[in-house]
């Protein structure tokens, strides 16, 4: 694997994804959760260009992308907005979801690599 910087990651898999998606379909789901289905269908079109065999920050950030992206959406949709830009979803906010997902037994490398490039959480990942 090699050794990228933070803002590398960010920039190379933030392009994937379209300057805005739409979050004004946010609904309650029947088991307590909440639903952005544009969010939901980009996140599916971006997971089909990742190799997860073998790119895995695309495999970890895409899917903390999509994690922050529903958290900050959510909260757009609350409010009642219909558009999230996606440049607008705090750095903070992607950095927890990278953080808390390189936390599990299967990204020792990757985990390393990640605290090594200055991450500013703690080892004991907290659930987001």
């Amino acid at each position: 694997m090699e050794m990228i910087a933070r803002e590398q990651i960010y920039s190379r898999y933030i392009a994937l994804w379209p300057d805005k998606i739409g979050v004004g379909d946010g609904a309650e789901s029947r088991n307590g959760g909440y639903v952005l289905s544009e969010l939901c269908r980009v996140h599916s079109e971006i997971e089909d260009q990742i190799d997860h065999a073998t790119d895995h920050w695309g495999n970890i950030f895409t899917w903390s992308m999509f994690q922050a992206c529903h958290e900050y959406g959510k909260s757009l949709a609350e409010r009642g907005e219909t558009v999230m830009e996606i440049r607008a979803v705090p750095l903070e906010l992607i950095d927890k979801y990278v953080v808390f997902n390189l936390s599990g037994p299967d990204w020792p490398t990757e985990r390393a690599q990640y605290w090594a490039l200055g991450s500013n959480h703690s080892l004991q990942a907290r659930r987001p």
